[in-house]
């Protein structure tokens, strides 16, 4: 058991120096690159964050690895963010944000959004940081608790969603979380790069939920899962589908009914079954 944060970097350090010797680099070692440059970052050390990150993408270049990479990236972008550097942390974040869509890696997906609407946020873009906080709260609802349940990196998220609400105001915010919620994960990527511009107020329009929203039958069984309560993992094994074909299913339903929440979804079973 780690007893301090002494520990805890004596073991990252005997690991790297381990797999640095043997050049045996599995993924659980190539991670501890991610994990270096997190602690550093977040002792201030933005220059070692950086050592780290270039000798990770050496070592996984040749060996085509991403998804450490990746990651790397992203605690490079928090490392930026965690110095006080607004425009940073968007380059790092942006390049791991496009390797973890090809690798659909939903956490990493959520968790480079994330990022960016803090950027969007410290940079004076309150419409495009609300639009993003709006589609991250599917993204979350999708996963769990957002980045990890981290203390530090939690207080950052609330910091930047007061700030956005606070420039806004309450009515622009909500209008602005609407839009975003009306994303799917794929818009939601390519509006967090830049890449694309908000739905437009006649594109929300056309978008908003109907009386008798029209859902496979395939969705409803999903639908009335999630109403008893049953995870992404738990609807995977009853259906016998895999656990990303119910996680797609659930986006899905969120998009064509306009929700955010799984909460929803049930409460939406519910009053049909009432019908």
């Amino acid at each position: 058991m780690l007893d301090t944060v002494e520990d805890w970097r004596l073991l990252l350090d005997q690991a790297l120096a381990r797999h640095r010797a043997s050049a045996h680099w599995t993924a659980p070692a190539l991670i501890v690159f991610a994990e270096q440059a997190q602690r550093a970052g977040l002792h201030g050390d933005v220059a070692r964050a950086m050592e780290f990150l270039r000798e990770c993408e050496s070592v996984c270049t040749p060996l085509g690895e991403r998804w450490a990479l990746s990651w790397t990236e992203w605690n490079v972008g928090v490392s930026w963010w965690a110095a006080g550097n607004t425009a940073e942390p968007a380059l790092h974040v942006s390049a791991s944000l496009r390797a973890k869509q090809d690798l659909e890696d939903m956490l990493g997906i959520a968790c480079c959004v994330e990022l960016l609407s803090w950027v969007a946020a410290a940079q004076g873009d309150s419409e495009r940081a609300g639009v993003l906080f709006g589609a991250l709260g599917k993204l979350w609802d999708l996963i769990g608790t957002p980045l990890f349940g981290g203390g530090t990196l939690l207080s950052w998220r609330a910091q930047a969603r007061e700030q956005i609400r606070e420039r806004l105001g309450d009515a622009a915010f909500e209008a602005a979380g609407q839009k975003g919620a009306l994303l799917s994960r794929e818009e939601t990527i390519s509006y967090a790069l830049g890449e694309t511009t908000p739905p437009s107020p006649a594109h929300d329009a056309q978008q908003v939920p109907v009386a008798e929203p029209t859902l496979t039958k395939r969705e409803r069984e999903v639908a009335s899962l999630i109403a008893t309560g049953k995870s992404n993992k738990e609807i995977a094994a009853s259906l016998v589908i895999s656990r990303r074909t119910a996680e797609t299913h659930v986006e899905h339903i969120l998009v064509k009914l306009g929700f955010t929440s799984r909460l929803q979804i049930a409460t939406w079973v519910t009053d049909h079954t009432q019908q």
